[in-house]
Formats: C-alpha cells, structure tokens, sequence
C-alpha cells in the first residue's frame, strides 16, 4: 500500500490544473492585523468619535478610581472602543496610560509631603501593599525611598 503524501499530492495537483488545491491554499496571516489597522484610520468612527474631542483625560481617570472599565462607562463607550481610540491616538492601551498616569502623580503627591498611605488612598489602590509593589516595579525603587528624599533632591 502507497503511504499517503501530502506534499506530493498538492504538487501534482497544482502541475494539473495550475492553481492551488485546497489542501495548499494558505489565508495570509496578515490579514487580521491589516483589518485592525485600517479600520483605525482617520475619518473611521473610532478616530472621529466623540473620544477624539476629550481632552480632559487625567482628570476623568482620576474620577473613575483609574479603572479601564469605568473610564469606557463614562465615555459611553464600550471597553474595546476605548481600547482601539488609546492604540490609534495615545500609542498605548489604556491600562498601560493609567498606570503610567497613577505613577507619575504618586511622585508628586510623595514629592509634596504625603505619605505612602495616602498617596495610595488618593490613586485608589486597594492598600498601601498593593501601591507599593507597583511602585517598586514601575520605578525600582520603594515609595518610602522616594518619600525620605528631601525636595529638590534627586
């Protein structure tokens, strides 16, 4: 009995007929990501939505206790919209922003005297543990360091 070859019968297929068999016809992995992107381009709803005129985004952050979620609600948007608009106009997801965000005014409130307690209570972490690690592992070094550090220095 002949061993079956698949190889061999796409060729033969293809040397007869002059197009692919089914068994060799290959979608273009690309495609996908090609749809993602030029569904993103200007004049796409997503880009000429009612997101692209906020311009208040910290601030609306900070209102919904920087949850992904909360921030799409209030936007009236839906969680992937929210998604598509940050990739297209901010370059990074959301999540990614809010923890830049949180982390960039933890260093202020820490440089202005507050301490680790309340800065994690005003960035709406669910403790001070929890404010700590991502701190540590956003910058590399403890809160409380950053906080011993007398102002101006560096």
């Amino acid at each position: 009995m002949k061993a079956f070859n698949a190889k061999a019968q796409r060729s033969d297929v293809a040397s007869r007929t002059g197009r692919l068999s089914p068994v060799n016809r290959r979608l273009p992995t690309a495609a996908p990501l090609l749809l993602r992107v030029s569904a993103l381009k200007p004049g796409n709803p997503v880009c000429s939505c009612r997101l692209s005129r906020i311009q208040n985004w910290p601030q609306r952050a900070h209102d919904t206790k920087y949850s992904v979620t909360a921030l799409a609600e209030h936007c009236k948007v839906c969680v992937r919209t929210l998604q598509s608009f940050f990739l297209y106009s901010m370059k990074e997801p959301p999540r990614l922003w809010i923890n830049r965000l949180r982390m960039e005014r933890a260093i202020e409130l820490l440089r202005d005297g507050s301490n680790v307690n309340e800065t994690a209570d005003l960035l709406a972490y669910q403790n001070h543990g929890q404010f700590s690690r991502a701190f540590k592992r956003f910058y590399g070094f403890a809160p409380t360091k950053h906080a011993n550090r007398r102002p101006g220095v560096r």
